[in-house]
């Protein structure tokens, strides 16, 4: 799996986030059907019971989260993207570790064929879109059982330089004020 041999060091969390932020940005691409993605922006949420209770993490409120949040190297779907009436949708890559909680979550991806930028709410629509799922649930499966969302080794293009900044639209204060979002500058 792509993440399983980094861990996340709670003594050295922030060195850890950037670590993995830029193996996604600069190593990886999405991909989905025929369509190739850049992850230009991405949120970390992570939940240690000792060290680490950062409040807004998806796996504190339902436990369809919790169990995949736990996982490593995972999607996870929010439930409520799956309704199109619901504005504010995303999807996460697990760093959970079996004890440890936790999810990246994609708040932005560049399709590389045209350019066209995706915030996360506008990358499940596009993921619907592709996929063309039945169901809601059907989307779910999709992603996380048959696993047609992929990532693939970025072989030959460019390397951007990782901005960190604070992550936005937060529900609880903690480490409200901690550089856990990095992204690039625009293409």
């Amino acid at each position: 799996m792509l993440l399983s041999t980094i861990n996340i060091d709670v003594d050295k969390i922030d060195e850890c986030f950037y670590a993995i932020a830029n193996e996604l940005i600069n190593n990886h691409v999405l991909i989905v059907g025929n369509s190739s993605y850049q992850i230009s922006n991405v949120e970390f949420y992570y939940y240690n019971q000792e060290c680490h209770r950062d409040e807004n993490c998806h796996s504190l409120k339902s436990k369809r989260a919790k169990d995949r949040q736990l996982l490593n190297s995972k999607w996870y779907v929010h439930k409520k993207s799956i309704n199109p009436k619901y504005k504010r949708k995303g999807i996460d890559f697990t760093i959970g570790d079996g004890t440890n909680l936790g999810g990246v979550l994609i708040k932005e991806v560049i399709r590389i064929e045209d350019n066209t930028k995706f915030t996360q709410s506008k990358f499940i629509d596009e993921l619907i879109s592709i996929l063309n799922p039945t169901n809601p649930d059907h989307l779910i499966k999709m992603i996380e059982e048959e696993e047609l969302l992929k990532f693939k080794m970025n072989e030959g293009r460019k390397k951007h330089n990782i901005l960190k900044d604070k992550r936005v639209g937060l529900a609880k204060e903690t480490y409200k004020n901690n550089l856990y979002a990095f992204r690039i500058k625009h293409f």
